[in-house]
């Protein structure tokens, strides 16, 4: 009498609660490092397939990267104005591509300033062929239809022998354009004598009329007979806007 008697089993032993708590926290615990586990490795997926996806347009592009030297491929646009033409139209004629898009500022501020539309009417005069080629695709917002164009020429006197959109990029990519600008100039044997930059100055604020223009340099080497100094050089500006 007066002395309780302990119940027998599981139930009586005051630690058991305890016990039989712990394998729970431990299902838990084991639960949350699976879903943090799960997390990472699809964070590193998906990093390596947006890795190998960069990689791959980059290759796309970078590939066919053309160097002084090489022979410049063959192609065929048809300019704003609804003029079908070739590279291999112009034989034996020193020819400078320049990559464009009216989007971006790096190509306006040779724009503005009428340093562009005077180097490209300066050489024709001289005879050579200046191809400015916009590789913007459709889907993006400085895309140029005809019109929009034309009203470019008209309000800034561009003076190329063609203004030609390559909507696919397929030219773009052959000649391993990057960004706009991009300048290649292609000597009289249909080889590109130089790639790269127009100019040294890679400053929006720098006046494109005191630089050193790359191309300039190297137009005026060829149509003296004389070897290029600088054959290529990184280039600058936006990247092209291609397709996909």
């Amino acid at each position: 009498p007066g002395h309780f008697v302990r119940a027998q089993g599981s139930g009586g032993d005051p630690n058991a609660p305890h016990q039989n708590r712990a394998p729970k926290a431990s299902a838990k615990a084991s639960a949350s490092e699976h879903a943090i586990h799960g997390m990472q490795v699809r964070l590193q997926n998906f990093i390596l397939l947006r890795a190998l996806c960069l990689a791959l347009f980059s290759s796309a592009v970078s590939a066919a990267a053309l160097e002084s030297g090489d022979l410049a491929p063959d192609f065929s646009l048809t300019s704003y104005a609804g003029q079908k033409f070739s590279l291999s139209e112009f034989k034996d004629k020193i020819i400078v591509l320049e990559w464009f898009n009216a989007g971006c500022p790096f190509v306006m501020k040779h724009y503005n300033s009428s340093h562009m539309q005077k180097l490209q009417e300066k050489y024709r005069q001289k005879g050579v062929v200046w191809i400015t080629i916009n590789s913007t695709n459709p889907n993006h917002l400085d895309y140029l239809t005809a019109e929009k164009a034309q009203s470019f020429i008209d309000k800034h006197k561009l003076a190329a022998s063609h203004f030609a959109p390559d909507p696919e990029g397929e030219v773009g990519k052959k000649f391993g354009a990057k960004t706009t600008p991009a300048m290649y100039v292609i000597d009289t044997s249909g080889k590109i004598a130089y790639s790269g930059a127009i100019d040294s100055e890679r400053d929006l604020d720098a006046d494109p009329n005191k630089t050193e223009n790359y191309v300039a340099a190297a137009l005026d080497s060829l149509l003296q007979g004389k070897a290029i100094t600088i054959a290529k050089t990184s280039s600058y500006g936006c990247s092209v806007k291609y397709a996909g």
